[in-house]
């Protein structure tokens, strides 16, 4: 819902809350805010969630979701690089579209 209105910050305050209230983040969550901030245009952030859901730290792991939504924003922003290197790693995982 706050990817459609474009209301990024609530959206990113609500995914925080989820662990100031002890729910754990899993893969949706993440594949969820990440969409957010492709769909408000936010391709860096969309990153930051990326990086802190591939951190040491973190259970979780991307899937072929994260992968899209991540190739999406970057072919949205014309970043051909970065698609051509998600579109690789896609590859590389024995994903498949």
């Amino acid at each position: 819902g706050y990817g459609n209105e474009k209301d990024l910050s609530t959206a990113i305050m609500l995914f925080r809350e989820m662990r100031n209230e002890g729910v754990p983040y899993n893969t949706i969550a993440y594949n969820s805010i990440i969409d957010v901030c492709i769909k408000c245009g936010d391709v860096g952030k969309a990153e930051d969630f990326f990086q802190e859901m591939m951190s040491d730290h973190s259970p979780v792991q991307p899937d072929l979701i994260t992968y899209s939504t991540l190739l999406k924003g970057y072919c949205q922003v014309g970043d051909l690089d970065k698609a051509l290197h998600v579109a690789a790693t896609i590859k590389a995982c024995g994903m498949q579209c």
